[in-house]
């Protein structure tokens, strides 16, 4: 079968569709990870810097 719009397979244009999906969410995924390392990073800095101080 052929999509009548592009020529395409319907196939081609599913596993497309799912690719990008999937890609998209891996990237969210690692984006989130490393903004919560980022704030464990800040918060363990920022209590040895309280203790230096005392």
């Amino acid at each position: 079968e052929k999509c009548s719009s592009s020529g395409m397979p319907t196939w081609k244009l599913a596993v497309i569709i799912v690719c990008s999906v999937i890609g998209a969410s891996i990237i969210a995924a690692v984006i989130v990870m490393l903004l919560k390392k980022n704030n464990k990073v800040r918060a363990v800095a920022f209590k040895l810097k309280l203790r230096n101080r005392l």
